[in-house]
């Protein structure tokens, strides 16, 4: 029989109950688990009251909204998530019951806002720490962040910087070995890794496991000016779900929802089957292909783009269509071979060329800094399009490296005791900078100021999210602008002191100590997007079977000696329990041998993967 309990409460199913339930793999879809609505009639005393007597026009309780549900039939749990009431009238209540990713995806909605959770607050009382240490040490760290326009700065950490008398020379600057903030205004820039962590738990899920975290892009931390300390205000008006999709679209992740024990697992979709459990499903009754109008989105067969600005920053880094059609391709092997073909040449020479670099993949143009006796290039187009070929599908990803300025570096001793030296304009530091001032906020304005505002864009909620990755500080060259007398102008600097300082980046320089800082899309292509499973999504088949267990979807299933992974599970119920067999829509897979030594052994020592076994014991593999 079949039996349906709302928080406890065992409801009363109508004579001529029938649902369906299906789940949806993570992989494939973002649903997970759910039933067709449920119609329960009120005239019931028992669903009455669980229902509060909603269809009585004097009714004045509040309906319970969000309320736990078991489904059971034939003694087995096919639905165990969440009540939504979807309406009702004077003889029913109509509601449907969600699970796993369906469940998440209701609580989210497409509206639910990042500011409408508690996140919690930054502790900002130590701020040195955090720029000093990186994650997983701290949860989040105070890289400057700045407006190019208005040149205003957050954490504007500052060399601590002092003078003394040198014997025989006079004033001479020194460094001490700490930075001023006390001159700053602290915004807590989250590293990404805990940010998703805390959203989660704020949704009321743990974090099992983040696949994330220990890989190389750990490190990686949202610049933001949104708000100093409290994490969910720091990106307003933007949605919860806008930002698990770019998640889940910048690294080819999924959020895998463990109902039962309230926690999700985030894990990369290219090692998504490792250590899965494989079934063997019994009494299939009917087995046939089918055409699927599906189109595939998987990242290793759509092309895949950043959604960046069109500005003179990302113009180099993303080459857009004009440029690539309008220069004259030159491939060589390696960068030695492009310096080589460049010696001697003038500007003029080489300045429509684009040299792609095959060795490593890269591409350079001419820079015209150095005429007409030229030999340098520039590296562009690092984040450039993956396009393949005979592809149409295309994956936009909105969470971008962060652009980056140079801004000048102050002290906070330049121009005290006595004048004897000033930081010169010459000493840059780069780090992510943002459209909107960070400091002019809304915060510093009166009602008549808001009021009077003209500037009805919405740059916070149109702009991409951005990441950038910070590993600690790095030396930087300091120029200091010097004089022995206070009544003489200053000197200018000749040779640069070194001092060490918050080094964000997006990508890895060469020749530093950093780890990894790679967010070019041919190497995350490598890395996370190609070279996935062997999914063969356009031969699914269609299965019907009797077998009596609930299957995860998300299993490896072996059926009649092959594998597949599936797409959905549909089981039909009526009052009496499951109607007719279950039907799925299964994809052919093909294991790696390492995971063929985890699954491919049977308890008889024999190998099953596909092929058939011969009378005589042979194995014939084809």
């Amino acid at each position: 029989m079949t039996e349906l309990y709302i928080d406890g409460t065992l409801v009363i199913l109508p004579e001529n109950f029938s649902t369906t339930v299906k789940q949806e793999n993570t992989l494939f879809t973002k649903k997970g688990e759910y039933t067709y609505e449920i119609a329960l009639h009120l005239d019931n005393p028992v669903n009455a009251e669980c229902y509060s007597h909603l269809n009585r026009m004097n009714n004045t309780s509040e309906l319970k909204t969000k309320r736990t549900a078991i489904l059971i039939s034939d003694n087995r749990v096919y639905c165990k998530g969440t009540e939504i009431v979807t309406g009702w009238d004077l003889e029913k209540v109509n509601i449907q019951l969600v699970s796993g990713g369906s469940e998440l995806n209701y609580f989210i909605s497409n509206n639910l806002l990042l500011e409408d959770l508690d996140m919690g607050k930054a502790d900002l009382s130590n701020p040195f720490q955090y720029v000093k240490y990186y994650y997983p040490t701290v949860n989040f760290c105070l890289c400057p962040i700045g407006n190019k326009s208005s040149n205003n700065i957050l954490n504007e950490w500052r060399p601590a910087l002092d003078w003394e008398v040198a014997p025989g020379i006079g004033i001479i600057p020194v460094i001490r070995e700490d930075l001023y903030g006390d001159l700053a205004v602290f915004y807590a820039q989250p590293y990404l890794c805990f940010y998703v962590e805390i959203l989660m738990q704020a949704l009321g899920y743990k974090v099992e496991k983040n696949d994330l975290v220990g890989s190389e892009w750990q490190t990686l931390y949202l610049p933001q000016s949104g708000h100093p300390t409290e994490y969910a205000k720091m990106f307003p008006k933007r949605t919860v779900s806008e930002f698990m999709e770019e998640v889940e679209n910048l690294f080819n992740l999924s959020f895998v929802i463990d109902i039962k024990k309230h926690t999700v697992r985030i894990l990369f979709n290219n090692i998504y089957f490792i250590a899965q459990k494989e079934v063997t499903v019994q009494n299939v009754v009917d087995m046939y292909s089918i055409e699927i109008s599906d189109e595939d989105e998987s990242h290793s067969r759509c092309n895949i783009v950043y959604d960046i600005p069109d500005n003179e920053f990302y113009r180099f880094y993303k080459l857009n269509e004009d440029i690539l059609n309008s220069s004259t391709l030159m491939k060589l092997e390696t960068e030695k071979s492009i310096d080589e073909y460049l010696y001697g040449k003038n500007y003029a020479e080489v300045k429509n060329i684009l040299f792609f670099e095959s060795e490593q993949g890269r591409y350079y143009i001419a820079d015209n800094t150095t005429q007409p006796e030229w030999q340098r290039k520039v590296e562009v187009n690092q984040f450039g399009d993956i396009k393949r070929e005979g592809i149409e599908n295309e994956i936009k990803i909105g969470m971008v490296p962060a652009e980056m300025a140079a801004f000048s570096l102050k002290s906070p001793m330049a121009g005290s005791s006595g004048g004897y030296y000033d930081i010169d304009e010459m000493t840059k530091v780069h780090f992510p900078c943002m459209e909107n001032d960070p400091v002019q906020n809304d915060a510093n304005k009166g009602i008549f100021d808001k009021l009077s505002d003209t500037d009805d864009t919405d740059k916070t909620s149109s702009a991409p999210f951005q990441v950038a990755f910070y590993q600690g500080m790095d030396e930087v060259a300091l120029w200091v602008n010097i004089v022995n007398d206070p009544n003489h102008g200053m000197e200018e600097a000749n040779n640069p002191m070194y001092t060490r300082y918050p080094k964000p980046f997006i990508l890895k320089e060469k020749n530093k100590l950093f780890d990894g800082g790679n967010l070019r899309l041919t190497y995350m292509d490598k890395m996370l997007y190609s070279g996935s499973y062997d999914i063969d999504i356009s031969k699914p088949y269609s299965v019907e079977s009797y077998d009596p267990n609930v299957y995860d979807a998300r299993l490896i299933f072996n059926i009649r000696n092959k594998r597949y992974v599936c797409k959905t599970i549909e089981s039909i119920l009526d009052r009496n329990g499951r109607k007719g067999p279950w039907k799925g829509t299964f994809y052919p897979i093909k294991l790696n041998d390492i995971e063929a030594q985890k699954r491919w052994i049977l308890d008889d020592g024999k190998w099953r993967d596909g092929g058939v076994w011969i009378e005589n014991g042979r194995w014939l593999d084809e």
